[in-house]
C-alpha cells in the first residue's frame, strides 16, 4: 500500500518519546520554511505516532505554521520501530547520550520481553527454602544484553553514562568515555573515602604491574647476577622501592637456606 499524503494540525501529530534531544539550528531551518514552504513531508503511522520529522516539527512551530504535510504510513509496533532506527541511521548522527539511551531503552524492552515469557510459562510451584513462593526472576544484564541484541560492555557503559549525565547534566555534551571520566572524578571530590580507596586500589595496581615486570627481567639466579645497578634502578619507580626490598629479603633468605642444606650435605632439586 502506498503512502497517503494528508496535511493535518501541528497538534494531530503525537510526539511521544523520541531519543534525539539535540536538534540543531531549528531557526535556520525555520527561515527556510518561511521562504520556501514545508518542502519534505513528516513521516507518521496509521496513529499519527511520529517517526519521522522532528526537526520540521519544530521548525513549523517556530515559523507560526499551523498545518503540517505528512505522509501516512501502516505500520506494526516493530515496523515502526525499525523504521525509526533506519531513519536514525540515514540522518544526522545521534549524539553519544542519546545513543546510551536508546540502548537503555532496548535492554528496557527487551527485559519486559523476558518477563512476559516467563510469565507465560506459568509459576513454579516448588517452593524456596523458606516453604514460601517462587520469588520473581531477576534476569542477569548478560541475559538481557543477548536479548537485546546488545554487547554486555556496551550496555554496562550506556548505563555508566546515563547515570554520569542524569548525575551531572553539564557532561552531556561530552563523548562518553570523558563523560563517565569526569562524573568519575566529581564523585571523587565529594567522597574522600571513596578516593582513599582508588588510591589504595592504585598502588596495588602499581604494585601488580611491577611484580609483573620484575618477574619477566629476574627469572633466574643468573639473571640476577646480571642485573648490576645502573641497569636494575631504571626499572622502579619510587613506588616500588618497596617491593625491591622484599624481593631482595626473600633472595638473601633463600640463599642462606641454601647454605644450610649444603652445610648439611642435604641434595637438592630445583
Amino acid at each position: 500500500m502506498g503512502d497517503l499524503f494528508e496535511t493535518v494540525p501541528l497538534a494531530r501529530v503525537i510526539i511521544g518519546d523520541r531519543v534525539r534531544e539535540e536538534y540543531g539550528d531549528i531557526e535556520r531551518l525555520a527561515g527556510s520554511i518561511r521562504k520556501w514552504g514545508q518542502l519534505f513531508p513528516v513521516i507518521v503511522d496509521q496513529d499519527y505516532h511520529l517517526c519521522d520529522g522532528g526537526r520540521r516539527l519544530r521548525a513549523l512551530e517556530a515559523a507560526g505554521e499551523a498545518t503540517v504535510n505528512v505522509s501516512v504510513r501502516i505500520l506494526t509496533d516493530d515496523e515502526r520501530q525499525e523504521l525509526e532506527l533506519e531513519i536514525d541511521r540515514e540522518h544526522k548522527s545521534l549524539t553519544d547520550y542519546e545513543r546510551s539511551k536508546r540502548y537503555l531503552k532496548q535492554a528496557y524492552e527487551a527485559e519486559t520481553r523476558l518477563a512476559e515469557r516467563e510469565a507465560q510459562l506459568g509459576p513454579n510451584e516448588k517452593p524456596n527454602s523458606r516453604g514460601g513462593p517462587k520469588p520473581k526472576k531477576e534476569f542477569s544484564q548478560r541475559e538481557i544484553a543477548r536479548e537485546a541484541g546488545i554487547g554486555r560492555t556496551t550496555l554496562q557503559d550506556a548505563e555508566a553514562h546515563v547515570l554520569a549525565v542524569n548525575q551531572f547534566p553539564d557532561l552531556a555534551p561530552l563523548s562518553q568515555k570523558e563523560a563517565i571520566r569526569e562524573a568519575r572524578k566529581e564523585r571523587l571530590k565529594n567522597d574522600p573515602a571513596a578516593k582513599s580507596k582508588q588510591i589504595a586500589n592504585e598502588g596495588k595496581a602499581k604494585d601488580k604491574r611491577f611484580l609483573a615486570q620484575y618477574s619477566r627481567k629476574v627469572v633466574s639466579l643468573h639473571d640476577v647476577a646480571q642485573l648490576d645497578a645502573a641497569t636494575l634502578a631504571p626499572m622502579l619507580d619510587s613506588g616500588a622501592w618497596d617491593q625491591f626490598d622484599r624481593t631482595r629479603d626473600e633472595l638473601l633468605a633463600w640463599f642462606e637456606a641454601m647454605e644450610r642444606a649444603r652445610t648439611k650435605r642435604f641434595h637438592l632439586v630445583s
